[in-house]
């Protein structure tokens, strides 16, 4: 869908355009339907009127049973894996202790946000992505 860009004042839009605040008329709108698309997977409502309004669906967390019980498995998991870390551990023991095989996803989904949620601490951190780093529960 091409839209053409009328701005309702001219003079401001011109103004942004020239100061580079924005690349071209109209390009905000586009990027709004391509990632509402992408983020709820529904199209933006736009409402011109005396007052211009926005609607932006989010998509609602699913409620089926199914989702339910494996929210409900996931907590005991971490919950576990917390109680496991109680002696600190490393990645690849807490990784065993779980049975998963991919490095990469247990980081980026298991280890990091328990430790940005703050769950979990490092013994070393300073050090990051040291080989003798270990995790155990922020109690």
């Amino acid at each position: 869908m091409k839209m053409a860009a009328n701005p309702k004042n001219p003079k401001i839009a011109k103004f942004f355009k020239e100061i580079g605040w924005v690349d071209e008329l109209g390009s905000g709108v586009r990027n709004i339907y391509r990632y509402n698309r992408i983020y709820s997977g529904a199209d933006p409502e736009f409402i011109e009127g005396d007052v211009f309004k926005t609607i932006i669906p989010l998509t609602t967390q699913a409620t089926n049973q199914d989702t339910v019980q494996d929210t409900n498995q996931d907590n005991e998991d971490i919950k576990g894996l917390l109680e496991f870390c109680r002696t600190p551990r490393t990645r690849e023991e807490m990784q065993q202790f779980m049975g998963l095989n991919n490095r990469g996803h247990f980081r980026k989904k298991i280890l990091h946000p328990l430790i940005k949620g703050g769950l979990l601490k490092m013994t070393l951190p300073d050090k990051p992505t040291s080989r003798n780093q270990k995790y155990y529960p922020n109690r």
